[in-house]
């Protein structure tokens, strides 16, 4: 997130405990706020459609549809996200804010219409009704743009203004359903809409935030491609990331589990659920990496190449280096200390709760979210260490994590689907978690080990000799060297 742990390390810096509660309630807002606005539509809009009468199948493909979107907006913008982040924290760095704000537009003048375009196939392809393809094409179009959006959000310091945005988000939506119910008859378009009218709201409010922090410009559009060519590797690291997170999700949709929802729309409920609320256990970690562990490593990350770039001594910079890498490995651990804590509670107490809320939670959905809740904790905690790896520019080894996290993920998904009962589903996806965590560990841990070799030797000290291309052996003829 481009510039948030900077920011709250200022809220982090006041003794009060009001600022720290401040700090880790923004925080998890403007890193989960899109995910947790999912959630509480889902949430809220299937209760009022029982409450107001809507078909239960209508209610069932409403979830559907609206997971759906949520997926597939991820994993578009998910192959930029990371590439228009560093954009952002490069140009936050070097001073030029004129040229942020216009990179989202540009962003989206390309993601939009791209992804649009597919969605709509899909959505022909399910043999919608008219009214439900535009409400659906609407709904993809706004998630993809809120997500987008978020990376910018996350380098301004208007926190309470993002959280309102959220607030306004929610209150709109209820209120338009509430007026639609009393004028038109029950309908999934009805409750498609106000869901639009919801998240359009976010957006437009995001929107407002940072033109008022940003400025506005009518230049430099897609000055951020280059950014997308120089860090490819961000893009791959991003891709894999979302295909790994879902990919079990879509095997099981089309698994012996698996229910055809409408059209090409297919769902397993008794899968999806737990999958849902065990996902709650990865913001633990990230909301702590953000709050606690990039502001505290960030203050030592700097002294350490400060005294690199500004002829420390060798004992200066070996000290700094030790001290840097004691609190990062000092973080990590508590961390996933906190992760695992975390983790227990959602398997003890938070499994009462989440089958209060939930009616019909039965025994075999029981198994899948004590599967799931210990994959995404040990997800959480192996994303934690490969973002320590982006610190360093160590982007090879990150795509490898992730990469082995994808692949690994959806072969074992595969396996598990294809030749498992029922009721282990979920086990491959639990491994390649734990490869993923494995992976990471030992890439960052050797990382470290040879950070000075790593760090000087980024570069050659001397031109490296000119590519012999066709053109260069020619050229070295004609002046004979």
């Amino acid at each position: 997130m481009a510039g948030i742990g900077f920011e709250l390390n200022k809220l982090f810096q006041e003794k009060s405990l009001g600022a720290r509660f401040r700090a880790f309630g923004y925080s998890g807002v403007i890193i989960a706020g899109p995910l947790l606005l999912g959630m509480t539509y889902i949430f809220l809009m299937s209760n009022l459609a029982r409450v107001f009468g809507l078909p239960r199948t209508e209610q069932y493909l409403m979830v559907v549809m609206i997971t759906y979107a949520i997926v597939a907006a991820l994993i578009l913008t998910g192959m930029v996200s990371l590439s228009i982040t560093r954009y952002i924290a490069d140009k936050i760095y070097l001073s030029k804010d004129e040229d942020i704000l216009p990179s989202l537009f540009g962003c989206l003048s390309i993601l939009v219409p791209v992804g649009s375009n597919l969605y709509l196939l899909f959505l022909i392809g399910s043999k919608l009704s008219l009214s439900l393809v535009f409400a659906n094409i609407t709904l993809f179009a706004e998630l993809v743009s809120i997500f987008m959006a978020t990376n910018y959000l996350s380098a301004i310091r208007d926190y309470r203004g993002i959280f309102l945005s959220y607030l306004l988000a929610i209150i709109t939506a209820l209120i338009i359903t509430l007026i639609l119910v009393q004028f038109f008859p029950q309908s999934l378009f009805i409750y498609l809409v106000a869901i639009d009218a919801g998240y359009g709201t976010q957006l437009i409010t995001g929107i407002l935030l940072l033109q008022n922090y940003f400025g506005s410009s009518d230049k430099g559009f897609y000055k951020f491609l280059p950014w997308l060519r120089k860090y490819r590797r961000l893009s791959a690291i991003g891709t894999a990331l979302n295909f790994g997170l879902f990919s079990h999700m879509i095997f099981v949709w089309h698994s012996e589990i698996g229910v055809p929802a409408y059209g090409l729309f297919y769902a397993a409920p008794q899968y999806d659920i737990p999958a849902l609320y065990a996902c709650l256990a990865t913001l633990v970690t990230t909301i702590y990496f953000v709050t606690s562990a990039e502001t505290k490593f960030y203050l030592k990350y700097e002294q350490y190449f400060n005294s690199l770039n500004f002829q420390g001594t060798i004992s200066t910079v070996h000290e700094a280096r030790e001290e840097m890498l004691t609190v990062l490995w000092s973080d990590a651990i508590h961390g996933a200390i906190i992760q695992f804590l975390f983790t227990v509670g959602m398997l003890s107490i938070g499994l009462i709760l989440f089958e209060r809320l939930q009616p019909g939670f039965t025994m075999q959905m029981k198994n899948y979210y004590i599967i799931l809740s210990l994959a995404y904790g040990i997800y959480a905690t192996a994303n934690m260490l490969s973002l320590y790896s982006t610190y360093f520019a160590d982007y090879r080894s990150v795509m490898i994590d992730t990469m082995v996290f994808a692949i690994t993920s959806t072969v074992m998904c595969f396996f598990d689907i294809r030749f498992s009962q029922s009721e282990f589903y979920g086990i491959g996806f639990l491994l390649g978690c734990f490869l993923f965590l494995v992976v990471s560990y030992v890439n960052l841990r050797k990382y470290t080990e040879n950070l000075g070799y790593e760090v000087l030797s980024l570069k050659p000290f001397v031109p490296e000799e000119p590519r012999r291309t066709k053109h260069f052996i020619k050229l070295k003829k004609q002046v004979k060297i």
